[in-house]
């Protein structure tokens, strides 16, 4: 029941465009279905091992936390989970004394779930949960429960899904044809609507795109891999 309510759920945040409020919806959706209290997502570069925090989620809302920024080879430990795309969890007692003490001080952490986050075989970040949940240690079926939904998010923090769905699929034609050379009335031959139509989707997908003139959009949209 759990898997087809999180699957409708995954359908919903894939709808919003915005990927700071598709972020925030996912969590309160930890909130909602396994009472998740306090979470924070990290990007993760595998290049330069570098991770920023994007946002922290509490009792008392959600918050940026772009202010944070380590070389997560600074933590081992930490690292190693990431970087191999290893799940854990950890009690307080349990965390590496190589964690930084001034993040257990200041998240007031009692307990760390590490949940990597990967699209395909890339790890692009992670979500680390405190789940003590009202001062009770929570049991091994629902942290298993917590991270297949996190897991099942990963494709949300996809860019190239937020941008794909920026513009409609009629706009990303009529781009992709004007990238291989075809005026408007060509295009409209080819997609067998009229002209004007043509130029509607067009200055629709220019004014998306933040561009001045339809040669830049399409660079725009080839460069974000909008179009092929």
């Amino acid at each position: 029941m759990i898997h087809d309510e999180i699957t409708q759920f995954m359908k919903k945040i894939e709808s919003i465009c915005d990927l700071e409020m598709r972020i925030k919806v996912l969590l309160k959706g930890s909130a909602e279905y396994f009472q998740v209290e306090r979470a924070s997502i990290f990007t993760y570069s595998p290049i330069n091992a570098m991770g920023q925090g994007v946002v922290r989620m509490d009792l008392d809302g959600i918050f940026s936390i772009t202010n944070i920024l380590e070389d997560v080879r600074n933590i081992p430990s930490l690292h190693a989970m990431i970087s191999t795309s290893q799940i854990d969890y950890l009690l307080l007692d349990q965390i590496p004394p190589t964690f930084p003490t001034k993040y257990i001080k200041q998240f007031n952490l009692s307990s760390l779930l590490i949940i990597p986050l990967r699209y395909f075989a890339t790890v692009f970040g992670c979500i680390l949960i405190d789940p003590i949940i009202q001062n009770k240690q929570i049991d091994s079926l629902h942290i298993q429960k917590i991270v297949y939904y996190f897991q099942q998010s990963s494709h949300i923090f996809n860019p190239q899904m937020k941008r794909r769905k920026l513009l409609s699929p009629r706009e990303r034609q009529a781009l992709y044809y004007l990238s291989k050379g075809l005026n408007t009335k060509e295009i409209a031959h080819e997609l067998l609507i009229s002209e004007f139509t043509v130029r509607d989707y067009v200055c629709s997908a220019i004014k998306k795109l933040g561009a001045q003139h339809r040669t830049e959009a399409v660079a725009i949209a080839l460069r974000q891999k909008m179009i092929d």
